[in-house]
């Protein structure tokens, strides 16, 4: 008849720990406020459980029946004292919000290059971190150089348009510069946009394949340093002379946020979550502060609504690494 003894169940792994409940705060303020927004984004960023009621003052800032009042500024350095997570207090912008807003887009521009090399890198070595087929790989990769493109070129135009005209009356010397520089690399950028529309009919996992992706990534190290060069120079050179003539031009000849978000429609509108996604969460309230220096508080208003709406499906953002930013944003 056999052995009828059961057998022992197996052991099951015990349910992970429930997440840890999000500290609470309230929010009073105007509803539609842009120092409301502001605030609120931060203390998402800090992970927190943030209860908003319209009120006719504010922005007040409410946690365990303590109140902080005042600008944005003061009541997230106050979140910073108080609540683990990243800084999210913006530092003082200089005289120059454009200068620091054309900074920080640098900074997201440098960090999804480095990302793009590190993702062709990963394709070569097989794609250990890569989801789906090579071909749906590369697709996704053509997209995310696409979008880092877009936002590039972009960049370049705002910086022609905007900072260097009022930088040709103080130096025209270095202004020509800076454009020269400008066209040394929409080739070298249009070039891999070309370079990759070859690969997508080689045959995945061949020799030349590999060879081509090899090929791709030794462009992307190229534009990579070219840029960050490039960033270092405006940011040495350019950018501390623009402060200069925002201080002492009439204020009808200096370069305004509003003509920077104008001169970037991409960036601040379908791209808008891209860009953000390759800042810190400082260095994203340090731009969403200049962007409330603009004129068109309606355009403003919408643009952190949809920061506000991205923390709270993500469930707020506590790392400070852009690997948690890329990942709460899906880029790839």
């Amino acid at each position: 008849m056999g052995n009828c003894t059961p057998k022992p169940a197996k052991a099951r792994a015990p349910p992970p720990p429930p997440p840890a409940a999000k500290e609470r705060v309230i929010l009073y303020g105007p509803e539609g406020s842009l120092d409301v927004s502001l605030v609120k984004i931060g203390l998402l960023y800090k992970n927190l459980a943030v209860e908003f009621y319209a009120a006719s003052d504010g922005p007040v800032l409410e946690s365990n029946g303590e109140k902080v009042s005042g600008a944005p500024a003061r009541i997230l350095r106050y979140a910073d004292e108080k609540f683990a997570g990243p800084a999210v207090a913006p530092a003082a912008p200089p005289a120059g919000a454009v200068a620091i807003a054309a900074a920080l887009q640098h900074r997201s521009m440098e960090r999804h290059l480095e990302r793009m090399v590190k993702w062709g890198e990963e394709m070569v070595n097989g794609g250990v971190n890569c989801r789906g087929s090579p071909k749906l790989e590369m697709k996704r990769f053509g997209r995310g150089y696409g979008q880092l493109m877009e936002m590039m070129m972009e960049h370049a135009r705002m910086e022609e348009r905007v900072v260097f005209p009022a930088m040709d009356r103080v130096d025209p010397e270095l202004c020509r510069s800076a454009n020269e520089e400008h066209a040394k690399e929409l080739p070298m950028m249009n070039g891999i946009k070309e370079y990759l529309k070859s690969i997508f009919v080689l045959e995945n996992g061949g020799a030349a394949h590999r060879e081509a992706l090899l090929n791709l990534c030794h462009r992307l190290r190229v534009l990579q340093v070219h840029c960050t060069e490039h960033f270092a120079e405006e940011e040495r050179d350019v950018f501390p002379l623009l402060e200069e003539i925002v201080t002492e031009e009439p204020q009808s000849l200096r370069p305004a946020p509003d003509e920077l978000v104008e001169a970037m429609e991409a960036t601040h509108g379908h791209l808008f979550s891209f860009f953000l996604s390759g800042l810190l969460p400082h260095e994203t309230m340090q731009y969403l502060d200049v962007l409330c220096r603009c004129q068109d508080r309606n355009r403003i208003s919408v643009m952190l609504r949809t920061v506000e709406i991205r923390l709270e499906d993500s469930g707020g953002i506590a790392s400070k690494s852009l690997g948690g930013l890329l990942k709460a944003t899906q880029l790839h």
